[in-house]
């Protein structure tokens, strides 16, 4: 049996749509999929067969689900630190700490408008989420039969709950604890429940990650190649390029795609691109980034000059057209060993 764990990260989660976007294109079925935190809303959502839903949700929210102002969200991530910003982060942090929390009844809300219960219930792919209750600190790993019926939206904001936010009973008057703090990454959960083959999407979260149980459990583990931002800001560009990484990475993992910054179609050709290149800088620059071949070496080339010149990471390039494009517009490293190689690959066109 073929599962997928999703690990709790908050507003990182966009990444994990993105991801399952490209494993739903490279023909991945999944028997369970289990999800911790923003994982188990995640996870909801594409058990009920809904994950172009997700998509429009991520591209849609900001900081407010969870009771911060979108508009501290920006003077934080754009460090705008004049004196009106500053009297307006202050009284923000007054008002969190006067409801003893951030309020997260409008992601409650969300989780009410989007999970359909009966669908995820009826669903082909089995469900599973962790949640910790917090009267006897006791670790939950349930699936969507070990959850009572009408409960299943109470269960994903309990799987979700961070300390930071306002402390009300979820669940049977009992508190709950997010999940991360027993098990980010549910692999044991899926391994409990009979899946052999599992692909973990990972997002960098905070957490506690249990390693799986049985040695002949093979798992695959998908991870950001780049920084997905905090847990707890809900920045939409973050949410979209998040998004965009996690489709990219999962191309990239499953060799659909070659790079380790950027995405490029695969080629075969790195050996001709050299042909007027001398041995001796060959050297010098595969000794700089220590790669073991001239394809590596020709690929970290080109990214250093495009992540200098903050060229887009979320295209897919190809390698003759962006040494072209690097020529043509005069882009530069910082490194000139690093320009005077890239500047001496003849390309095809």
């Amino acid at each position: 049996m073929r599962g997928l764990a999703l690990e709790g990260g908050g507003a990182k989660g966009s990444y994990q749509i993105g991801s399952y976007i490209a494993l739903k294109k490279l023909g991945f079925k999944f028997d369970m999929i289990a999800g911790t935190s923003i994982g188990s809303l995640n996870a909801a959502i594409i058990a009920q067969g809904d994950d172009y839903l997700a998509k429009k949700i991520w591209l849609n929210v900001d900081s407010e689900i969870i009771g911060i102002n979108k508009e501290l969200v920006e003077i934080y991530k754009n460090f705008k630190f004049n004196k009106e910003n500053l009297i307006k982060s202050f009284t923000e942090i007054n008002n969190i700490i006067k409801n003893k929390g951030l309020d997260v009844s409008k992601y409650k809300e969300l989780i009410d408008k989007y999970v359909n219960e009966d669908k995820v219930r009826k669903s082909k792919i089995n469900y599973g989420l962790v949640t910790v209750r917090l009267n006897d600190l006791k670790p939950l790993e349930l699936t969507i039969d070990e959850i009572e019926e009408g409960k299943l939206t109470e269960y994903i904001l309990a799987s979700s709950y961070l300390p930071i936010f306002k402390m009300d009973k979820i669940i049977n008057d009992s508190y709950y604890l997010d999940g991360g703090f027993s098990n980010n990454l549910p692999i044991t959960l899926l391994e409990k429940n009979g899946c052999n083959d599992i692909i973990a999407i990972k997002i960098n979260g905070i957490g506690k990650n249990k390693k799986k149980n049985n040695e002949n459990t093979n798992v695959i583990e998908i991870t950001p190649t780049k920084d997905t931002g905090p847990i707890v800001l809900f920045n939409n560009n973050d949410v979209i390029n998040n998004y965009n990484m996690g489709y990219y990475d999962t191309l990239l993992y499953f060799n659909k795609l070659i790079g380790f910054k950027y995405y490029f179609k695969k080629f075969r050709f790195f050996k001709f691109l050299t042909r007027k290149v001398d041995d001796k800088l060959i050297n010098l620059i595969k000794l700089k980034y220590h790669t073991p071949n001239i394809n590596e070496t020709i690929i970290k080339s080109i990214e250093d000059i495009l992540e200098n010149n903050k060229i887009d990471y979320y295209k897919i390039y190809s390698i003759p057209k962006i040494i072209k494009y690097i020529k043509n517009n005069n882009l530069k490293s910082n490194n000139k060993l690093v320009n005077e190689f890239v500047y001496k690959l003849k390309y095809f066109y």
